[in-house]
C-alpha cells in the first residue's frame, strides 16, 4: 500500500503542471503496477469459477432431493462469500436453483424466501465458505455426482 502512495505522490508532484519525461516515467510505473494487480485478480477470479464449476452445473441442473442442505452447505455461502453477490443478486440466484430443481426433477416443495434471506444474512454475517463436494454426506455427495458427471 505505501509503493501506492509514492507512486500517487510521485504523479501529484511530476505531473501535476505538464506531461514531461519524469511525469511520463511515473504514469508508465504506475500503470505497469494496476496491470499486475488486475492480472493477478483476472486469474484469482479464473481459479475460483474452476474450482467451482460443479456448484454452478448444479444451479443451472436443480437437485431432486437435498436442496436445502445444498443451500445451507453450498450454494448460499459459494454466491454470497466466494462470488461476493449483493443479498438481492443471491436471492435471484438462489432462486433460480429452486426453479430448476422443480422444472428438472419435480422437486417442487415450497421453501419460503423469509428463509432464505435468513440463510444470506447468516452466511454473509459469518463468512461462511462453501462445504467441498467431499465433504458433503454421503447421499448429498452420490446425488450431486450422478448430475455432474
Amino acid at each position: 500500500m505505501s509503493e501506492e502512495k509514492d507512486v500517487l505522490k510521485d504523479l501529484l508532484m511530476n505531473c501535476s503542471n505538464d506531461y514531461n519525461e519524469k511525469c511520463i516515467e511515473v504514469i508508465d510505473r504506475f500503470l505497469e503496477e494496476v496491470k499486475e494487480k488486475i492480472s493477478v485478480k483476472v486469474k484469482v477470479k479464473i481459479d475460483v469459477r474452476e474450482r467451482y464449476k460443479w456448484v454452478e452445473k448444479i444451479i443451472d441442473k436443480g437437485l431432486p432431493d437435498g436442496r436445502k442442505r445444498f443451500i445451507l452447505k453450498v450454494l448460499t455461502p459459494y454466491l454470497v462469500n466466494v462470488l461476493s453477490l449483493s443479498d438481492e443478486e443471491a436471492f435471484e440466484r438462489l432462486k433460480e436453483f429452486i426453479d430448476n430443481s422443480c422444472k428438472n426433477f419435480n422437486n417442487c416443495e415450497k421453501i419460503y424466501d423469509s428463509w432464505l434471506r435468513g440463510d444470506i444474512r447468516r452466511v454473509r454475517s459469518k463468512g461462511l465458505k462453501p462445504s467441498k463436494l467431499d465433504n458433503l454426506d454421503e447421499d448429498l455427495k452420490e446425488i450431486i455426482r450422478k448430475i455432474i458427471s
